[in-house]
């Protein structure tokens, strides 16, 4: 398992990196490509709503092509607060099904909207980093932030995991594995101040942006892992060999994302 992990990460972490780098004056190939891969998130999804109907994924995949198309009308700031207020929601969630301890159905007209906010939000979120309030540098900062915690958590848990986190939710999941992790980003909040050669304010400002970036990747994760928990599913899908499907590889990105957004537009408009 994990050799297939690092095969896939050798692979997968170049493509993105050329992709960060080489197409931001290409706005439409790079907001296409992050669609694609949304949608193969959305196919995805799908199983774990139990369809089995060809045209009812396809009309699930257009609606959400085209939502993305439609929310960029709406203006950036009213729809990351909108998020993060849904997020907050969806973390209350996790902790009642953490204290029912007991399956949760969910009605199939939520699963639909579940996931589009889900998807949305996240492609949205990623292309106003890029284009708007950050940069390619930023962007790639949100993602070494999100490889940063599942690694160190996944690693950490591994070799030192005893107190579960959220053990009817996901009981891999450890303390230690949530300490080794905030340990690592501290690291590389630190590297990340040295290597900009920000001033003190503006560190302080990247310290609480990563430290409620890192919370809100760790609990992207619980939310994936209880909509599989109430799906009666194991994994999303088989695509990334060591790591599962799509939706298993990006789950805390999908909360990451709209916090990252936030905090840079945040701390534009505070700093400038």
């Amino acid at each position: 398992m994990l050799k297939k992990r690092i095969v896939t990460a050798a692979i997968l972490i170049p493509l993105v990196l050329l992709a960060i780098f080489y197409l931001q004056p290409y706005q439409h190939v790079f907001e296409t490509l992050v669609g694609v891969i949304i949608l193969g998130c959305a196919w995805e999804w799908t199983n774990l709503m139990k369809v089995t109907s060809f045209i009812e994924r396809v009309s699930y995949l257009l609606l959400i092509a085209l939502l993305c198309y439609a929310i960029t009308w709406v203006a950036m700031g009213y729809f990351l607060y909108t998020i993060l207020a849904l997020i907050l929601s969806a973390i209350g969630m996790i902790h009642n099904y953490q204290s029912k301890q007991s399956p949760t159905r969910i009605p199939d007209f939520y699963w639909y909207l579940i996931g589009s906010l889900l998807f949305i939000s996240c492609w949205y979120s990623i292309n106003i980093i890029y284009f708007k309030v950050g940069g390619k540098y930023q962007l790639l900062m949100l993602l070494l932030l999100v490889w940063t915690t599942d690694s160190a958590a996944y690693f950490s848990g591994k070799y030192f995991g005893k107190t579960p986190l959220i053990n009817h939710v996901s009981p891999a999941k450890t303390w230690e594995g949530v300490k080794g992790a905030a340990l690592a980003v501290l690291m590389l909040t630190i590297i990340e101040g040295v290597v900009i050669r920000t001033n003190f304010s503006m560190f302080l400002f990247t310290v609480l942006i990563n430290a409620a970036t890192f919370v809100a990747t760790i609990y992207g994760d619980l939310f994936e892992s209880m909509l599989k928990r109430i799906a009666n599913c194991k994994e999303s899908g088989a695509l990334l060999p060591g790591h599962g499907g799509l939706l298993d590889r990006l789950d805390g990105l999908f909360f990451a994302a709209p916090c990252y957004a936030t905090g840079l537009l945040l701390m534009t408009f505070y700093t400038h």
